[in-house]
């Protein structure tokens, strides 16, 4: 399976790319909370691809490294990452 990154129920608070001076670098972020704030960095990425969630699994994101890792992020509910409604 390779190396995994516990989230320990952190909810997904988002994703960001750094590519000032050609760096790469994507950050994934979990937590809002200041105390429990977890935030992974790949390096040197090469490409980044989205599975869209169906009725067996939620969305998937996967971001290759030029050295060939893939990091794989899963929502695994899709009900529960939805956005809400927009207010008018």
């Amino acid at each position: 399976m390779g190396y995994l990154v516990p989230t320990e129920d952190r909810p997904f608070e988002g994703i960001s790319v750094d590519s000032k001076d050609g760096e790469r670098v994507v950050w994934v972020s979990f937590g809002s909370a200041p105390g429990s704030h977890l935030t992974h960095g790949i390096h040197n990425v090469s490409s980044i691809h989205m599975v869209s969630p169906d009725n067996t699994a939620g969305a998937a994101l996967e971001v290759r490294s030029s050295d060939g890792t893939k990091t794989i992020l899963m929502l695994d509910s899709p009900g529960s990452h939805s956005l809400p409604p927009p207010t008018r």
